[in-house]
């Protein structure tokens, strides 16, 4: 489990390190959390840190709630382009609108960030059935990431 950051209950202030499957707070049993990354040190070293690295979600691992996954589990996701979309800006008044296009992703799909991260984390805790509900995107990412998993 990484300890990169820390875990702040949001209604009685607790705050620790995460452990294995905690999703509500052990002091109070609050289901707010909220994690706390060290800012101050980040701010100065993590843009340094992302020079080189490949563009995809994995690029920001000291951001996320899990340990990098093997490689193999990986497919891209994350590092779709931006576009400007300056006809809308100026309609709206506001010059610099981006459009994020997740099409471009590995499925095609909104929702492989989260399936990624998802499978992920299920994967480092050793879980090796899910069940998912989906009317579609839920399905064709999580379906992707648990048979690559």
């Amino acid at each position: 489990m990484p300890t990169h950051y820390q875990i702040l209950c949001s209604d009685c202030g607790w705050l620790d390190q995460p452990s294995q499957g905690m999703n509500t707070c052990p002091k109070c049993g609050s289901p707010w959390l909220e994690a706390r990354y060290p800012t101050a040190v980040l701010g100065s070293t993590y843009p340094n840190r992302l020079l080189g690295r490949r563009f995809d979600l994995w690029r920001y691992a000291e951001l996320l709630p899990v340990n990098p996954p093997a490689a193999d589990l990986c497919m891209g996701e994350g590092g779709t382009p931006l576009y400007r979309i300056p006809n809308l800006g100026m309609m709206l008044g506001c010059p610099h609108i981006y459009l994020k296009d997740e099409r471009q992703g590995p499925t095609a799909s909104f929702k492989d960030r989260q399936a990624s991260l998802s499978i992920a984390a299920l994967k480092e805790a050793g879980i090796q059935e899910m069940v998912v509900a989906s009317t579609g995107n839920v399905a064709i990412a999580y379906s992707a990431y648990a048979a690559r998993a």
